[in-house]
């Protein structure tokens, strides 16, 4: 009898391991790498954003020498056209007595580059390694 327990409840394991959700099929993925610069010195604050056109989105923080490695926890982000806004920096600022200290925007770039749909800025990622560099202009 003791026996017949183990035996279904390794089945029953077996059973709800093999029945979980299936990994989403993304397509073919492709990164992307390179270097942004603003008044032809490197961008070195922030966070550079990608939209894709019809949903799906990657980021990356922004090095010192203004090079970037956008990826995804999936090895790549899927291949197609993104539109490229810039999240600013954020710096905290001191509070007072009576409030708390506050995160602010530390705004390098031209306002419209923090809105991907704003920015002009495009790029379409192919499947495989993408390199592309960017000069932001005021």
């Amino acid at each position: 009898m003791k026996l017949t327990s183990i035996f279904f409840s390794c089945l029953l394991a077996g059973l709800l391991v093999g029945c979980g959700a299936a990994e989403p099929d993304y397509g073919p993925l492709g990164t992307l790498s390179g270097k942004v610069t603003f008044n032809g010195a490197p961008l070195t604050e922030g966070t550079i954003i990608l939209d894709r056109e019809g949903g799906g989105s990657g980021a990356a923080p922004m090095q010192a020498d203004g090079t970037f490695l956008v990826t995804d926890r999936i090895g790549g982000i899927p291949v197609g056209t993104y539109k490229v806004g810039f999240e600013a920096a954020q710096e905290e600022v001191a509070g007072t007595p009576d409030s708390p200290p506050q995160m602010k925007a530390n705004l390098i770039l031209p306002e419209k580059y923090y809105n991907t749909a704003e920015s002009g800025l495009t790029v379409e990622i192919k499947e495989g390694p993408n390199t592309l560099e960017f000069e932001v202009i005021p």
